[in-house]
């Protein structure tokens, strides 16, 4: 016979609404915990649930991770502890420890039997001391509000969540809901549509390169190959034909290279074509035919500039040669100009001279004339003449000079002025013409060096050099011709290879890689053959039936499990109900199973009337909401008593809620006779309901706990007597 197992202590420190360590003692058969709302009732049934399973029950706070809901106000998350000491009938302890939060670093779970502890193990170590998992614990052990209202909701899906989990079955169902058949029904279906598209698109695909085989026959025919050159083989062969003419090529042209590599069967052919293109690419440069032209060509290019540059140069020496001489010839050699320069300079200074003698004559008159006036003298101081005529004489002598003689002499003085000017702009003239000449002339005797270097010859005349020139572009020319000649016949030839190398790649090679994807896709198509498929989507229907049969021997299984759990808990369900439920028109209650679209409900059914003529009536519609928490009530712990396990406790929190005074009274004898049997221990604040318990005979021998005046931790009381 299995050890039953019962509550000894539970520890807690910093845990939800407890702060500081405290322990609570459950070595007696009954215990209740009482206080107000918020003192830490619910955290002591929520420290056990956690403590043994490191989680919560249905419900509370799915969404919020553990670190957020488990650590008290202030505490750090790792250092929240939760120890249960559990003893079986001969006092042997099983303590169970966790610490920490899920997903703290410093999380530790143990459990000890004796001197043993096992960690890595516990988990399955405490299932198999217990003999329960969580959901045999929510359902058979821990009595909580949320429980009960999933039972009388008028939500069939949370009904049927509820009872599924209080019955057991909630795994199977959860495992019939996961083997569906309609996926692997579409999965048939889209497989039949994708094998339809797949073969529309084979045939498609077949006529499409049959078009294309024949069009690469085509072109291949245009380069001059015809079917029987489509052959790996054959393109081998032509490869290093294609060889063999970039070899003799370099030989005809005088080009040292190395041999080519013959081409393999493998090898790919855009590789051999690079390969080959390179080849021709080096050929080309090796000859120095393109040097060599380049070469010609700037070479006739210079001999062009120099004749051009040699007709412009002379050119302009022979017009100013012919420009000076028709400027001697119309004014006269230059030593005539240079004389007539001379004399016009002495002109021109004996005119000055007169002109500055005038001038002082005229100061003088002046000076005398201004002597007489001012001072009475007999004669003149110059000339000794008498003063009485010679006033009206010098005013004739001033004045004569003043205009017309001093006009004269100016005009004498301008016109030699003129003269020199005129015969010194001749004189610049005729020099800037001799100059020019001479740099033309020195223009030419360079550029003749300059041919003469070009040429290759010590010297020329002037004569010579443009026939020179003429003669050494005519042989540049026919040397360029010569040298363009064979150019064109080297490229000819490459040109020619490039051409056959193209017949090759585009023709053969293209027909080649066209009948490999015709291959390629018929091999596709053998593997995609149709018994393939049809044997594949067999394997699907089988699985699909196989899928139906689980279902329905899962539904099966489910079915005869919940009618043996309901028909085994009828009588306790029944029993508990008519002492929970004072409702004298109804004489008993049936659970009824409904099939409602594929999906079971669980429906409540009061019965009236006779055993002979019953009336049936669902009793969330009938029955209040005291009756209905009343109802689901004894459902529980009908159900609860009919459980296999090994902890022989059962967990109350907060039962009374909904109940009017009768119906606390009768529940509260109901759960002292439970304590009789088994470990029982209430979490309440009703004080209603701690009466009737009190009544009933539960708080004889019980540990009661009083936790009030909660600041971060409640202050406990055990009887009247406060715990630290």
């Amino acid at each position: 016979m299995p050890k039953r197992w019962r509550i000894d202590s539970l520890s807690l420190a910093g845990f939800r609404g407890i702060r500081e360590s405290r322990t609570f003692d459950f070595h007696v058969q009954r215990t209740l915990i009482h206080g107000d709302n918020g003192t830490g009732k619910s955290t002591i049934a929520l420290a056990l649930h956690w403590a043994l399973f490191g989680a919560f029950p249905e419900g509370i706070l799915q969404n919020v991770g553990h670190k957020e809901f488990v650590p008290s106000i202030g505490t750090p998350a790792e250092r929240t502890s939760v120890q249960v000491v559990l003893r079986d009938q001969g006092g042997s302890p099983c303590i169970v420890k966790r610490q920490g939060t899920l997903g703290a670093k410093t999380r530790l779970f143990s459990v000890q039997r004796g001197d043993v502890v096992h960690v890595d193990d516990a988990a399955s170590v405490l299932q198999g001391v217990l003999g329960l998992d969580q959901s045999t614990f929510a359902r058979a052990v821990l009595l909580q509000q949320g429980l009960l209202r999933s039972f009388i909701t008028d939500d069939p899906k949370v009904r049927r969540a509820a009872m599924d989990r209080m019955i057991g079955v909630d795994d199977v169902t959860a495992l019939y809901d996961a083997c569906k058949p309609e996926p692997i029904a579409r999965a048939i279906a889209d497989a039949r549509s994708a094998f339809a598209a797949a073969e529309a698109g084979n045939k498609a695909n077949t006529e499409m390169l049959a078009t294309q085989w024949e069009n690469a026959k085509a072109i291949a025919r245009q380069f001059g190959h015809g079917d029987a050159d489509l052959v790996p083989s054959k393109l081998k062969a032509l490869l290093d034909g294609v060889a063999q003419k970039i070899t003799d090529l370099a030989l005809r042209h005088d080009v040292k290279q190395d041999q080519l590599a013959p081409s393999a069967l493998e090898e790919d052919l855009h590789t051999v074509g690079s390969r080959f293109r390179a080849r021709l690419q080096s050929l080309r440069t090796a000859s120095g035919m393109p040097k060599r032209l380049a070469e010609l060509d700037a070479q006739r290019q210079r001999l062009v500039q120099f004749r051009k540059r040699w007709h412009d140069v002379t050119g302009e020496c022979t017009r100013r040669g012919e420009e000076l001489l028709a400027f001697e010839k119309a004014c006269g050699a230059e030593e005539r100009w240079r004389e007539r320069h001379t004399d016009a300079q002495d002109a021109l200074q004996r005119a000055k001279a007169a002109e500055r003698e005038a001038h002082s004559l005229l100061s003088l008159l002046k000076d005398a004339k201004a002597i007489i006036d001012a001072s009475a003298v007999s004669s003149c101081p110059v000339c000794e003449q008498m003063a009485a005529g010679i006033g009206p004489r010098l005013d004739a002598r001033v004045r004569a000079l003043a205009t017309a003689q001093g006009d004269s002499l100016s005009r004498a003085t301008r016109e030699a002025e003129a003269r020199v000017s005129e015969l010194e702009h001749q004189l610049a003239s005729r020099s800037k013409l001799a100059t020019s000449a001479e740099i033309a002339a020195a223009s030419v005797e360079d550029l003749k060096e300059k041919v003469c270097r070009l040429l290759g010859v010590v010297a020329l005349t002037e004569d010579a050099v443009d026939l020179r020139l003429q003669a050494a572009g005519e042989e540049c020319d026919a040397e360029v011709a010569s040298a363009k000649e064979r150019a064109d016949a080297l490229n000819d030839d490459i040109e020619a290879i490039h051409r056959a190398l193209r017949g090759i790649e585009t023709g053969v090679g293209g027909a080649i890689a066209k009948r490999d994807e015709i291959a390629a896709h018929e091999k596709r198509m053998k593997a995609n053959d149709s018994s393939v498929q049809d044997a594949w989507i067999a394997e699907l229907e089988r699985r699909a039936r196989s899928v139906e049969a689980i279902r329905t021997a899962l539904h099966d299984a489910r079915d005869s499990f919940k009618k043996a759990q309901l028909q085994n808990a009828e009588d306790r369900i029944e029993g508990f109900r008519q002492r929970l439920v004072a409702n004298p028109m109804f004489r008993s209650m049936k659970i009824d199973v409904q099939i409602r679209n594929a999906v079971d409900d669980y429906e409540f059914m009061l019965e009236a009337g006779s055993a002979s003529d019953p009336s049936r009536h669902k009793a969330r519609f009938i029955l209040s909401d005291g009756q209905t928490t009343a109802t689901a009530m004894a459902l529980f712990l009908g159900l609860a008593g009919s459980s296999t396990h090994n902890l022989d406790v059962l967990y109350v929190d907060d039962p009374s809620q909904a109940l009017d005074r009768p119906s606390k009274g009768a529940l509260a004898e109901v759960l002292a006779e439970e304590s009789n049997l088994r470990q029982v221990i209430i979490s309440t604040e009703d004080r209603d309901f701690i009466e009737a318990l009190r009544n009933a005979g539960f708080t004889n021998d019980a540990t009661v706990f009083s936790l009030e005046n909660w600041d971060g931790t409640p202050t406990v009381s055990v009887q009247g007597q406060r715990v630290k």
